[in-house]
């Protein structure tokens, strides 16, 4: 009998918002299309593709930039 182990890397991302839904986009042009309900909105130097009658479609493009 083999038992299998899950692999390490495998379905491993990192969310820097903590909110395992929100993608994360380096394009928001594709994301403009996406659904009717769909807002785009700057925050904190960020942009944010919000959705509330379908989350699945939250996404975030823009990095925070680390503290000198």
């Amino acid at each position: 009998m083999r038992l299998s182990t899950a692999h390490p890397h495998r379905g491993h991302r990192l969310y820097l918002s903590g909110d395992p839904f929100m993608q994360y986009l380096s394009s928001l042009k594709s994301a403009k299309k996406r659904h009717p309900d769909c807002q785009i909105v700057r925050r904190r130097g960020r942009v944010f593709v919000i959705c509330k009658s379908n989350p699945r479609f939250k996404a975030v493009q823009g990095r925070s930039h680390a503290h000198r």
